[in-house]
């Protein structure tokens, strides 16, 4: 994770702590692979947020929980 938890509980009010703090671990989730977005897979285009397997942009639930054919990034 890059933010420190232990200052972002010192330095802000419980709630923005809390939003930080779940942005920050959902973030890290994403990318070390816990669970699948289309942020994390093969077939995202970041540029234009369009899946390059469906050749459109998937609606926001999918976009958060993945779908069938999510492709893992190899490396």
């Amino acid at each position: 994770m890059k933010v420190d938890p232990k200052e972002i509980l010192q330095n802000n009010s419980r709630d923005v702590a809390l939003n930080k703090l779940g942005r920050s671990i959902a973030e890290w989730m994403a990318d070390v692979g816990l669970y699948r977005t289309c942020l994390n897979c093969c077939d995202w285009n970041d540029k234009t947020e369009i899946c390059m397997k469906y050749k459109s942009r998937p609606p926001a639930k999918v976009i958060v929980s993945g779908c069938d054919s999510h492709t893992d990034i190899p490396f």
